[in-house]
């Protein structure tokens, strides 16, 4: 049952508005969801933290000593591989964001002019950043300034084919994250027993 009453009246008092926000908005605890905890996991709850988390060793990314026991398909395809896709972006954002920038250079180095383009208009943009500092935004010269470089930088975008190669690169790497995501089990992986493999 959801509780009716407006939370921003003032005449409600704190223990009712802490039972409101409790039932309306349940707080997803950072802790629960990076210990294992599926309650509130979703890709849209990534927070800034999950996202300045350390990459994995390499090793335990790949799982090389373990392949086996650490990629399998799933029994329920359409039911379990978006949780494991989940739960593996939050284990191994770090190491994700590491290969999306490989797999971007990689489709720019394949599109140098495009690579010149997000150089160039990354420049002008830092320019006009500099240059504009200390001007009036309101003002007539600020705002010619302003539509000048939007329309300059339409231009380089289009004629370098910058949005093709970075939806290129952004298909690629959601490729790369849901086959490895999809296919790698949950969880750690269990200790060897006496340093065999199973």
């Amino acid at each position: 049952m959801v509780f009716r009453h407006n939370p921003l009246s003032l005449s409600i008092p704190q223990a009712t508005l802490d039972a409101w926000a409790h039932e309306a908005a349940p707080i997803v605890n950072a802790s629960n969801r990076r210990s294992g905890n599926p309650v509130g996991r979703s890709i849209a709850n990534l927070t800034v933290d999950d996202l300045m988390q350390p990459p994995k060793p390499w090793r335990e990314f790949f799982a090389i000593d373990r392949l086996r026991d650490a990629y399998g398909f799933p029994d329920r395809i359409l039911r379990d591989i978006p949780g494991r896709i989940t739960e593996n972006i939050y284990t191994f954002i770090g190491n994700y964001l590491r290969v999306a920038l490989v797999l971007m250079l990689c489709v720019l180095y394949k599109r140098p002019l495009a690579m010149l383009g997000i150089l160039v208009v990354a420049k002008a943009w830092d320019w006009f950043r500099l240059n504009s500092a200390d001007v009036d935004r309101q003002g007539l010269s600020y705002k010619i300034s302003y539509v000048v470089l939007t329309i300059f930088t339409w231009a380089v975008l289009v004629y370098a084919a910058v949005t093709i190669a970075l939806f290129i690169g952004a298909v690629v790497t959601i490729g790369v994250i849901c086959l490895h995501g999809g296919l790698r089990r949950r969880g750690p992986l269990k200790p060897l027993q006496n340093g065999r493999r199973r």
